[in-house]
């Protein structure tokens, strides 16, 4: 069984999660470069604002989750792959396996991009947990961008492939000693993920 992340995995987020934190620290002078750039380097939106010079407002982060989770916002993404090739991995026991707080509108968004693909969505609870709790049976790859990702493969018979371009990084899935397979670009995941 593959379970195969959304978010920075199969989707590129960086303009919505960059138009979110721009928007709530009324910045307008940041490119999305310069965002990713530094975000990928310091991590925590905190120390990003801090670096900027300015200080995250007192609800940021409930702000944040729920604007990143919005039907304009979500308009933003793209796939990394065509559509074709992102649908070609949904074969032989393969979910996309997202946490979204508001799956009607990640159905939405599905819809909006063209994928009909069987989903996993975990609303409460974390993605260790849910696989902890439905699957016992079976051999998972997780496939993912992010600690939470990676975390998985602390569970017997969990296997980590980890990519760097989404919104996690290398230095931070090390510093957790868990085994993974990495991949730097969204054309090596392919591969890997096709069989090539």
């Amino acid at each position: 069984m593959r379970l195969i992340d959304f978010d920075g995995t199969l989707l590129d987020p960086w303009q919505r999660f960059y138009s979110v934190f721009c928007k709530l620290l009324g910045i307008n002078n940041l490119t999305i470069s310069e965002y990713k750039s530094i975000k990928k380097e310091l991590k925590k939106d905190g120390l990003l604002a801090e670096k900027l010079g300015k200080s995250l407002p007192k609800s940021y982060f409930e702000d944040k989750a729920e604007m990143l989770e919005s039907k304009e916002l979500l308009k933003l993404d793209k796939l990394y792959f065509g559509l074709k090739e992102t649908k070609n991995l949904f074969q032989n026991d393969t979910f996309l396996f997202t946490k979204r707080r508001n799956p009607q509108n990640l159905k939405w968004q599905l819809r909006r991009l063209g994928l009909d693909i069987p989903v996993i969505v975990v609303k409460d609870g974390s993605k260790f947990d849910w696989i902890n709790e439905n699957i016992t049976d079976k051999k998972v790859t997780v496939i993912g961008d992010s600690i939470q990702d990676l975390k998985t493969a602390e569970i017997n018979g969990v296997n980590a492939v980890m990519v760097g371009y989404g919104l996690g990084n290398k230095e931070q899935f090390d510093s957790l000693g868990i085994d993974y397979k990495y991949f730097n670009y969204p054309d090596e995941l392919y591969k890997f993920l096709i069989g090539e």
